[in-house]
Formats: C-alpha cells, structure tokens, sequence
C-alpha cells in the first residue's frame, strides 16, 4: 500500500514548470475569447428565444424563467471581459475563478434552449482547473509586476495532471455513453458508425446539403468502417488506462486528435477545441515550445529584404527620430531590454540613412524598421519582433498580436502613425536621448 500510495503521490504531484500552466491558461483563453466573440450573434439569439422553450440545465439551474435580454448580454460582456483578464493573468486570483464560473453560466444558459455539446464543455472543464491553479505565475501581468521567476513545483504539476484526467474522463464518459446507448456494441464491428454516416448523406441530400464526396467509395468498405468503429472504441474505453504512463498518454492524444480530422472528412463535423489540438496539449511538454512558437509567429509578414551588404551586430530599430510618440516609445523599448540587444538609430541620422539604402528601403518616416540577422521588417511586423526581445509579458504579448492578420495589425499601425503628430506632437530635431540609454543610439 505504501508503494501505491508513494507512485500516486509522484505521479499526481510531479513538480513541473510554470510556463507549462501558464501556456495551457493562454491557449483555454485565446480560444474561449474567440468562440465568445465569433459567436456573438448566437449569443444575441439566445436571449431572445422564447421562454417556453427554456429547459435549465447546469449551473442555471436554479432559474425559474428565462434572463432578460439585457442582463444576459451584460453577463456575457462580463465573461468577455473576465476572459481578457484570464488570458492575460491580471488579478488572477479573482478574476480566474470569476472567469470560470461565469463561463459554465454563460454555456449552461445557452444550452439550456437547446442540445449540449460536450466540445464546448470540455474547454470549460479545462478553466475550472486552472481557474483555481496557480496558472498566472508566469507568462502573465501578474507575474511582470511580482518580479519573481517561479521555479518548477508541484503545485504547478497536479493542474496539470487534472486536466489530462478530465480530457480522458470525457472520452471515456462518451464510450460508455455507446456501450449504453441503443446501438450498445455495434460501435466495434463499426456497423454503427456506417449507419451514422449513411443517415448524414441521406440527411444532407434530402435537406440540400453537400454529400461528403467520399461516400460513395466509404459506404461498401465495411472492414474500413470496422478498423475505424473498433479503433473508435479503444481510444474512449481505453481512455483511463493512459493516465499511467507519460508516453501513453501522448500517443493517445496524437491517435485522438486523428479520430477528429477522421470525422471532419467523414461527416464535415467540426469539434473546434479538439481539432486544434488544445485539448490535447496537457500531455505535453508546451513551454518547451516557446522559442520555435515565437520565432514562427513574429515572421509572419512584414519583412521587406533578406539581403544586405551591411552586417549588424543586433538589431536595429530605425524611427521617426522628431516624432514624440516614437521617441518616448524608444525609451520604453530601452527600459524593457536589459540586455540591450536592440539599439536605436533615427532614420534622419547617417546611418540610418545608411542601412535604409543598402537594403533599398525608401525613407518613410511614418514606418518603424527593425533590421534583425539581415532582415528588414517594417510596421506591425516590426514591433513585434522587438517586442520578442523584451522581457516578458511583451513577448506573450507579441506572440497572441501575431495571430491576427498583418492587414489588420498594419490597418492600426497607419492610423496610428497617420495622426501621431496630432496625438502626441512633434519636435523640430531628434531628440537626444538619457545619457543612461546613449549607448543605446547609433549615429
């Protein structure tokens, strides 16, 4: 017994990394904010239904009658802006469990009209554990302002492990939902699974829908259908069994995630939360992605040359040197850079003039350049990247402003630069900078 209970302890309370957590609180909270805000229309049509329609289930239970429309969307605002703060970690101690607890509201609301759909509610599961975790120790607002680097714990290990319980619980929760359910064990020999995808053919041909191209070649494979039907079975059934070993667990989840984009081709259903691969990310080792994550994401757009005669030792940020905004955005830059790898050059000094020609850039003193390793990036791109080589959160910061379009990102970046001397002013010569930041400056 006390064997068992010392590999439990071990295996429960693994000491792991805070940026692990942390990650897993970012990629939950990226996700729900999008899901919130791209389904805003839904949202909008829920609290306008019809209250004989209203059947309460989960945590609104406990209501007699339906919301009003105006204090249903002020409660769906407020999980919006609690969102924010959990994607973020601001005050994270209050405002995750709020977050949570409002999200399994907000979705308990809404299913209350209609049919639950269990990819929405794994995700919810997913923020209630880190919700009440120490997930905002790193990577996070708190974090920045707390000035502690949090080392490996266990307390940033058992979340973890908890998460990868309730993912498996709920596929083991669906397998049993099968063996129970009116086609009981038809799900192994597949024979069930070929009827679910004949009804959706038929369903979408009756109904004017796109019949999946395949079907015809699908429907006469029985032994396929009974590779995919018995396969289905294992991975659910299975499910309790990889919460045993490590390596287990990450095979299941990669034979998972492949279930889905099975289902997608198959039958065109769609399970957001689990075909990106979000749900699956508690079984591995995420923070170790970081590097490679930030140098992809802040490549996206934005670069004007690979090629230039002129080497420079680290990157270079060129500006608009009689702008106030861009000068007191400098200093911030500098203030943030401790290790000093980016340095400042305006782009009226000789060598910013230097390094523009040379890699035949015009001057245009309403762009931000930054030259990095022989690339030249420019507008959004190019506060990005610098913001990459800042201390954290700005490279958190970076990494989730690099997910939305360069058209859009650069879209805010001109309108800024367009009234930036309306806004903030301009001066009649480049400024001269701190003499604690002067070496900071080129030319």
């Amino acid at each position: 017994m006390k064997r068992f209970l010392h590999t439990l302890d071990q295996y429960w309370f693994t000491p792991m990394p805070a940026e692990r957590l942390a990650w897993l609180r970012v990629f939950s909270g990226a996700f729900t904010l999008w899901y919130l805000l791209s389904r805003y229309a839904l949202f909008s049509q829920t609290a306008k239904s019809e209250a004989s329609d209203f059947e309460p289930v989960g945590l609104a239970f406990w209501l007699t009658e339906p919301l009003s429309s105006g204090v249903f969307m002020g409660i769906y605002w407020a999980t919006i802006a609690f969102n924010l703060a959990y994607l973020l970690g601001w005050k994270f101690r209050f405002s995750g469990p709020v977050f949570a607890l409002a999200s399994l509201f907000l979705f308990s609301y809404r299913y209350s009209w209609s049919m639950i759909y269990h990819d929405n509610i794994a995700v919810v599961l997913h923020i209630l554990v880190i919700a009440f975790a120490p997930a905002a120790a790193a990577l996070s607002i708190d974090a920045y302002y707390k000035k502690e680097k949090a080392t490996p714990h266990w307390q940033y290990g058992w979340p973890v492990r908890l998460l990868c319980a309730a993912t498996l619980a709920t596929y083991f929760l669906s397998g049993l939902a099968k063996v129970y359910g009116d086609l009981a064990w038809d799900w192994v020999d597949g024979s069930a699974m070929r009827a679910q995808v004949a009804v959706d053919a038929l369903r979408k041909d009756v109904f004017g829908g796109e019949v999946n191209p395949f079907f015809a070649f699908l429907y006469p494979n029985t032994t396929l259908f009974l590779i995919m039907g018995l396969g289905t079975m294992v991975l659910e059934l299975g499910a309790p069994f990889v919460l045993v070993h490590r390596r287990l667990g990450m095979i299941w989840a990669g034979l998972t995630w492949l279930l889905h984009i099975g289902i997608y081709f198959v039958m065109g259903i769609t399970f957001r939360y689990q075909m990106s691969g979000l749900i699956f990310m508690p079984f591995f080792d995420v923070e170790k992605w970081w590097p490679w994550l930030r140098q992809k994401l802040q490549r996206t757009g934005g670069q004007v040359d690979q090629s230039g005669a002129m080497q420079v030792p680290a990157g270079i940020a060129l500006f608009d040197g009689t702008c106030s905004f861009c000068n007191r955005t400098v200093r911030f830059i500098a203030e943030r850079d401790p290790k000093g790898f980016v340095q400042f050059a305006s782009q009226q000094s000789d060598i910013g003039r230097a390094l523009l020609s040379d890699y035949e850039v015009p001057t245009d003193l309403s762009t931000i350049f930054f030259v990095e390793n022989g690339v030249v990036y420019q507008k959004s791109a190019a506060i990005l990247r610098i913001l990459g080589h800042l201390r954290q959160p700005w490279p958190l910061f970076a990494a989730l402003a690099s997910v939305f379009p360069l058209v859009l990102r650069d879209g805010v970046y001109d309108w800024v630069a367009l009234n930036r001397y309306r806004w903030f002013g301009a001066q009649v010569q480049c400024s001269v900078p701190p003499r604690h930041l002067r070496a900071r400056f080129l030319g």
